[in-house]
């Protein structure tokens, strides 16, 4: 797909379609020409801070985590961010997989009963809008323009977006310290994202059924460190060369 005088401005457009991303043409169609296109601000806004060293945004970025966070985790900023990574796709994990399967093939709806027959996974891979990723530490990053998360998947209609992206960054994580953050264009209580971190902080055992083969007590220290980040509060940490101005003005108009 070519540039075009039209579209909006795309730093490093060259490296985005060089990514997985580039063969959903939709999503690029979008991100080229809607001015509401989430993945055009993701996109951006990283490029933007990787202009400058890690070590003059990450701190940063991560104390605004801390910030909006239940407890705050001082070390956090302080330790080492070693890699960025957009619209990773990360497969569903395999004890949800098969608790999923399970609960499909028992059920009383015959297409789900059809549906868990098949070895396909019934749960397609998540795609995780920004990784970050340290030394001893994985941060996932569920990006948000003017939309709401999802409440529910194709065949479970209680996994929603937020449980989805905390159980694969638990999958991915390991060994290493699993963080789940979202970045948003406003905490308006309305959202849905707002209501139900809200709810996971309030009780953590909602959290819990929703992924029963996860430990609590994991889970407990992650709602404890999930953050809600609003853009604007990330546009002081862009930097600002006369070449960039097109691009951060319009930034600028999409998160006011």
């Amino acid at each position: 797909m070519k540039h075009d005088a039209t579209a909006f401005p795309v730093l490093d457009l060259e490296r985005l379609m060089s990514l997985a991303k580039a063969s959903k043409t939709q999503d690029i169609r979008r991100i080229l020409h809607s001015p509401r296109s989430e993945d055009w601000v993701t996109w951006n806004t990283t490029r933007l801070l990787q202009r400058r060293r890690t070590a003059s945004w990450w701190p940063d970025l991560a104390q605004l985590a801390q910030a909006h966070a239940v407890v705050a985790d001082p070390s956090l900023p302080r330790r080492t961010l070693r890699a960025v990574d957009l619209w990773r796709l990360v497969p569903s994990p395999e004890q949800y997989e098969s608790a999923s399967r399970s609960r499909m093939a028992a059920s009383n709806n015959p297409a789900w009963r059809e549906r868990a027959a098949n070895p396909k996974p019934v749960e397609g891979a998540t795609e995780v809008d920004w990784v970050l990723e340290g030394e001893d530490f994985v941060v996932f990053i569920e990006a948000k323009l003017h939309s709401d998360i999802s409440t529910h998947t194709t065949y479970d209609p209680t996994r929603n977006q937020i449980a989805r992206n905390i159980d694969c960054v638990i999958e991915e994580a390991r060994n290493l310290q699993p963080c789940f953050w979202m970045v948003v264009r406003d905490r308006r209580p309305e959202y849905e994202y707002m209501q139900l971190i809200d709810r996971y902080r309030e009780d953590r055992r909602e959290l819990a059924a929703a992924l029963p083969h996860r430990d609590p007590a994991v889970l407990s220290a992650m709602v404890d460190g999930m953050a809600i980040i609003e853009w604007r509060e990330l546009l002081p940490l862009l930097p600002s060369a006369p070449d960039l101005r097109r691009v951060v003005a319009e930034l600028r108009r999409r998160v006011a």
